[in-house]
């Protein structure tokens, strides 16, 4: 049981923690590369800046935790909640999140470049000036999500439901965009230029 220990800083590296009790665990700071967080119990916690490169958090209530400037690089975040959380200037590069729920959660200026988003809710989150190149969105739920001035440049859009969101002065140079819900979307000063949109529904 580590519940509200105080771990900032320590060197967790390649660790298992499948299942472990971590709920009000201070992980400022913490070493957590290629660790095992599975089903981890982690209310309360506080991941900011912490090094999750590779961690596996597959299946975890992550609702309203701080990773505020944390590396998820190449991180596995498969059927897990992330609703609420604080991920603001995060490296989520390559990381995988299919299936998980992001509702309401802040990922503004985050690094979401070659991310698998695949059947992700992104309802309500922030993501303004969020880096998603090369992303692939499929399946998945955007509806009233803040993308305002994100890099979107040949990311992969498909069967996805983006409306009512904001998309002023995006960059959606390139983007692959099918079957796609547009409705209502606000597109102002967002850039198209040489991006392919089949059956997408703009009305």
């Amino acid at each position: 049981d580590l519940s509200w220990a105080n771990l900032s800083e320590a060197n967790l590296n390649e660790t298992n923690l499948t299942k472990a009790d971590l709920q009000g665990t201070n992980l400022t700071k913490t070493n957590l590369k290629e660790a095992q967080l599975a089903g981890a119990t982690l209310l309360d916690a506080n991941l900011s800046r912490a090094d999750l490169y590779g961690a596996n958090l597959n299946r975890t209530n992550l609702r309203g935790n701080n990773f505020r400037g944390a590396e998820l690089y190449s991180a596995t975040l498969i059927y897990s909640d992330l609703s609420n959380a604080d991920l603001r200037d995060t490296d989520m590069c390559a990381v995988k999140l299919s299936g998980s729920t992001l509702i309401g959660t802040n990922l503004e200026n985050a690094n979401l470049s070659q991310a698998d988003l695949t059947g992700v809710n992104l309802s309500n989150a922030n993501l303004s000036q969020s880096n998603l190149s090369n992303v692939i969105l499929s399946g998945a739920i955007l509806e009233k999500t803040i993308l305002r001035d994100a890099e979107l440049m040949f990311a992969y859009i498909i069967n996805s439901n983006l409306s009512g969101a904001v998309l002023r002065m995006a960059n959606l140079s390139g983007a692959t965009i099918i079957g796609t819900n547009l409705n209502g979307t606000d597109l102002r000063m967002a850039n198209f230029s040489n991006a392919n949109l089949i059956n997408v529904d703009l009305t």
